[in-house]
């Protein structure tokens, strides 16, 4: 972070970065802390604190600082929680692939924003299959690409004008610091000439330029015919043009299924994976095994705390 850069927030809402995996979600928070987004802590998934982010949420003390039972405030405290580490007085959050949680998540926090990082899923598709639980093949990918598409632009039509923007992995790369002046205005951020200069200064190391449209040259032509075969509605209602303009082979229901199988298989066989598994597991066995030593005893409750004073709290970008 640049903390010689001082910007000026017209509003203080919430912002929660959405899109599918390997789009830029990444580079987009790290942009927007770096430049648009003063005091914000850094992205994290709140399932993984400590490997993700080196940070031990301490239950105690997120237990006692909690003012209700409604999942904002527990999203607010494990989000200061994150801030305090980092020495930072706000946060913010990206939203990983698991966007079926959206619609709740917008109801909890009714005045954030939502910034879509998009990226052509043609080369999505190339770079996925090096993370852990993401699709290990071009057909599998295409399916969880579209889906995840539809449901964000479903979810974006059902928001108030002014809390949904979208990023495009291509613009930003191209043309980034017209990219991230959209962004900024769309956060209600001031940015003036200082950071301006700055971005001018930084961008060219921050951002890799031309590394979009990389599947022209390195996908094999049976791939990109299964992909575009599967995906291509999701493909053109993002703006991307069809490399085989709508003459791809559809692929049916069962071809669908078997490499679906093969990406399961891959994924069960790689021990990244398998030490990732191992880890939730244990996550979710100390859960249940605090649940059943709580309840013989009666898990001590929550105050009620009248409605009168009760304060809402603010989120911050």
């Amino acid at each position: 972070m640049l903390h010689h850069l001082r910007t000026t927030h017209r509003h203080a809402a919430p912002v929660f970065v959405i899109g599918y995996a390997r789009s830029g979600t990444r580079l987009v928070c790290r942009l927007m802390r770096q430049y648009l987004l003063a005091n914000s802590g850094a992205e994290r998934s709140f399932s993984r604190p400590e490997p993700n982010q080196g940070v031990r949420h301490d239950p105690e003390v997120a237990v006692a600082s909690l003012r209700g039972r409604h999942p904002r405030e527990v999203h607010e405290v494990l989000g200061g929680q994150l801030a305090s580490h980092h020495n930072l007085a706000l946060w913010d959050d990206q939203i990983p692939p698991g966007i079926q949680d959206l619609a709740r998540l917008a109801a909890s926090f009714p005045d954030a924003q939502f910034v879509h990082a998009v990226r052509d899923g043609r080369d999505v598709a190339l770079s996925i299959p090096q993370t852990t639980f993401s699709p290990q093949n071009v057909c599998e990918c295409a399916q969880d690409w579209g889906r995840t598409q539809q449901t964000i632009r479903a979810f974006a039509a059902r928001l108030a004008p002014g809390q949904f923007h979208e990023v495009r992995y291509e613009d930003l790369t191209t043309r980034p610091l017209e990219t991230l002046r959209d962004l900024g205005a769309f956060l209600g951020v001031d940015v003036d000439e200082t950071i301006v200069a700055a971005m001018r200064a930084g961008l060219p190391a921050d951002v890799r330029p031309g590394n979009g449209r990389k599947f022209q040259y390195v996908m094999h032509p049976r791939e990109l015919e299964r992909f575009e075969g599967v995906a291509a509605h999701s493909l053109t209602a993002a703006g991307y043009p069809l490399a085989l303009q709508g003459y791809a082979r559809r692929i049916g229901a069962i071809e669908r299924w078997s490499w679906r199988l093969h990406g399961r298989t891959v994924r069960l066989t790689r021990r990244d994976a398998l030490r990732d598994t191992a880890y939730r597991l244990r996550l979710r066995a100390t859960a249940i095994a605090r649940l059943l030593l709580a309840a013989p005893f009666g898990a001590k409750r929550l105050p009620r705390v009248s409605s009168a004073a009760q304060t809402q709290p603010t989120g911050g970008q």
